[in-house]
């Protein structure tokens, strides 16, 4: 039996997406950055940057223990699904 191809042609989903102004102003406001360094510098430098103006923050002590507290009940109790994280070696 022999299955044909749903899509004949080759699309691509990079090549026809683009941010709108809106979101672009949003991300600069939030990291800090201007769209040309977001865009032109490394990952790493990028935040490099954003650590040195302050957008990058680490996460509250409180907060870790609370969302930590949440999963360990609601897996107790059944309402979460436990997370398995599952290591293979491929060779």
């Amino acid at each position: 039996m022999r299955v044909l191809p749903i899509c004949q042609h080759n699309q691509s989903f990079g090549m026809n997406f683009k941010l709108s102004k809106k979101t672009i102003n949003a991300l600069e406001v939030s990291t800090g950055l201007t769209y040309e360094e977001m865009t032109t510098l490394p990952v790493d430098v990028t935040t490099k940057l954003m650590k040195e103006r302050g957008t990058l923050k680490e996460p509250s002590k409180i907060k870790s223990w609370f969302t930590q507290k949440y999963k360990e009940l609601g897996e107790k109790f059944g309402l979460l699904e436990k997370q398995i994280n599952i290591y293979t070696d491929i060779d």
